[in-house]
């Protein structure tokens, strides 16, 4: 897993279970495994392959999307999208110091 994928991650865990009645759902009802899934296929339609070049990250979000609620839970999606948005636009927005 990439960096930025570890760290949504650990966002998309931190915003699950934040919004969780039980948090416990979160973990012991196998909410861990439907994080690294969409973690999973999110990293491995974003990153190369030797088969394929690396898809666009829109276009990865918007599979996941499609998906939602079918093969994928759709607050995971949801935090993993927040993680990533949050991710790209602090690289962007960082100030150079002078």
């Amino acid at each position: 897993m990439t960096a930025l994928v570890a760290t949504a991650a650990a966002v998309v865990l931190t915003t699950v279970d934040a919004r969780e009645q039980d948090s416990r759902t979160v973990i012991v009802g196998g909410g861990f495994a439907l994080i690294l899934a969409v973690c999973d296929v999110y990293d491995a339609l974003v990153s190369p392959r030797v088969y394929r070049p690396a898809w666009p990250q829109e276009d990865a979000l918007s599979l996941l999307r499609d998906e939602s609620d079918v093969a994928f839970d759709s607050r995971c999606i949801a935090a993993l999208e927040r993680a990533v948005t949050v991710g790209r636009s602090s690289l962007v927005s960082t100030p150079s110091r002078s």
